[in-house]
């Protein structure tokens, strides 16, 4: 595990370095190259299958459950992790109470849109949607069913 501070540095020292879109795709692919690691490292190959076999609707719901759990994804502490259904859907919010940029949402989105596409639907839509106040950034990832 990654000390949270040293990644939310790393963001901000980047950004004026490298400007707004390559740090996106940056860590998008690091989201990605994250949920790699999961998938062959923290979650297991039984799970995996299982998930795969079920429904859309369920299948996610699982994963998102399992998730939420396990706590699996890279920084913890200074924010929170929950899910919401909806009509369309589920979305998924991580809340980044440290101080960072609103880009760090790109990383969260790379490791669920690798997760969802290959356990639960290649061609699910999962839409982001990051909003930002004071105190906080909600990286909301709508999963559209």
């Amino acid at each position: 595990m990654v000390q949270e501070m040293n990644f939310h540095n790393l963001v901000r020292g980047l950004k004026p370095l490298i400007g707004d879109e390559e740090l996106a795709d940056i860590l998008f692919n690091a989201g990605s190259g994250t949920a790699q690691y999961l998938l062959r490292v923290r979650i297991p190959g039984f799970f995996q299958e299982f998930v795969k076999i079920l429904p859309k609707k369920p299948a996610l719901q699982l994963l998102l459950f399992a998730i939420g759990k396990a706590g699996a994804w890279t920084f913890r502490g200074s924010g929170e992790y929950y899910t919401v259904d909806t009509k369309e859907g589920v979305d998924i919010h991580v809340s980044v109470l440290y101080p960072s940029l609103p880009l760090v949402s790109n990383f969260y989105r790379g490791v669920f849109d690798y997760l969802i596409h290959t356990l639960v639907d290649p061609e699910l839509p999962v839409v982001p949607d990051t909003n930002v106040d004071e105190k906080m950034i909600d990286c909301n990832i709508k999963c559209q069913l």
